[in-house]
């Protein structure tokens, strides 16, 4: 083994160690190699407490090296970074199927429009994706799997993995890898916009360094209890659980659509785990007033720091419960949108100290007092009326 392979083995099985990247840079530029100089430059822009003059003129010379020789170390994946030559002719431009990032002049991030063999199959004899720290594709093509990355050990050092997308169809199946996770043991954030998982996997894995996961599907029924079954998720602080279906009436339930039960409720409120869970969505039309009786009952409340549960049929009595509990006047946030409340139970809320917004399906609001909510929040946090941002969140 020669020296570059001995130091290329070393980061790949500790990526963050800095002075091992200096002396595989220093390697590099003695053998004439451009991208030592590259991540000579990358690493010292990393120190933000220099003159901002001085980090540009890092940035800006990284840069440099990068837009000349980029194309070479990218090799077959480079066409897929490529818009396709008809985008200038529209209107809007389309973006490039796949972006790249860079850090200590290895690929840190690949986010992919949509997955292809052939892409599959570049990434994974790209030698610079063995440090990959970020993936995320938003479709996939039925038939596409991630087998050779796993193969080359290209998710050893994953720290983000997001599949599918809210802006585009929900993806179906995740039948690109049968267990997403068993191959990153140091993964810290998973989002997956899935109808169909392996919630075994998922629920029930070993994941340390896990503090975020962020599911959205499209049936109701989710075995969502398994994380409070889960002893190996230490760290998880923010949890999501969202449906993006239309909220059915109530008491009614589409075909093959399971509720959830008291049970289901009760293994994950009454839970010994999840001790640093402090950021709970969840958004379930089977939820409702029940649903916060357990959350109350249990004890979790007082663990969260905010709470959002939008589109989960809570009535006013639901509203009532949360209002006189001690905890819910600390929550940094309480979101109830597009529940079932009526005045009375948003001014029960905001009696206990929660502004709640006044978008629900109980009946539709008068249009002035909806902006005149609208206003007080944007006014409390210093927002430009002029200006109007729809990401923004109210």
């Amino acid at each position: 083994m020669t020296t570059r392979d001995a130091l290329e083995a070393a980061l790949v099985a500790n990526p963050d160690d800095v002075v091992r990247h200096a002396a595989y840079a220093d390697l590099l530029i003695e053998e004439g190699d451009p991208r030592g100089e590259f991540i000579r430059l990358q690493l010292a822009a990393e120190d933000r407490n220099q003159p901002v003059s001085k980090l540009r003129e890092l940035e800006d010379a990284a840069h440099k090296i990068r837009q000349e020789h980029e194309q070479e170390w990218l090799g077959v994946l480079w066409p897929f970074t490529q818009r396709p030559p008809h985008a200038r002719s529209v209107a809007v431009p389309m973006e490039a199927n796949v972006t790249v990032t860079w850090r200590r002049g290895w690929i840190d991030g690949i986010r992919v429009w949509q997955l292809s063999v052939d892409l599959v199959e570049s990434l994974a004899v790209n030698p610079y994706t063995r440090l990959l720290g970020s993936f995320v594709c938003y479709r996939d093509f039925e038939g596409v799997d991630l087998d050779s990355l796993l193969a080359a050990n290209r998710f050893c050092n994953l720290r983000h993995f997001e599949f599918g997308s809210t802006e585009e169809p929900i993806v179906a199946e995740l039948n690109c890898v049968d267990d997403p996770t068993a191959h990153m043991p140091h993964l810290e954030s998973l989002r997956l916009c899935v109808d169909l998982y392996s919630e075994s996997h998922v629920f029930a894995g070993d994941y340390p360094r896990l503090h975020t996961i962020d599911i959205t599907y499209n049936n109701p029924r989710c075995r969502f209890y398994m994380l409070g079954m889960n002893d190996k998720l230490p760290n998880l602080k923010r949890l999501s659980l969202d449906t993006v279906s239309v909220m059915p009436d109530r008491g009614e339930l589409g075909s093959e659509r399971e509720p959830i039960t008291p049970t289901d409720l009760r293994m994950f409120f009454r839970t010994k785990y999840l001790k640093a869970l402090e950021y709970l969505t969840f958004r379930n039309g089977e939820f409702g007033d029940a649903g916060v009786q357990e959350l109350l009952a249990s004890g979790f409340m007082t663990r969260l720091k905010g709470l959002d549960l939008c589109r989960c049929n809570i009535t006013d009595a639901g509203a009532e419960l949360l209002a006189n509990h001690p905890h819910t006047a600390k929550l940094e946030y309480l979101h109830l949108d597009n529940n079932l409340l009526s005045p009375i139970g948003i001014d029960a809320l905001e009696t206990a100290g929660q502004r709640i917004s006044p978008n629900q399906f109980f009946g539709p609001m008068p249009r002035d007092f909806a902006a005149e909510f609208d206003a007080e929040i944007r006014a409390e946090l210093g927002m430009d009326d002029t200006v109007r941002n729809d990401d923004e969140p109210i």
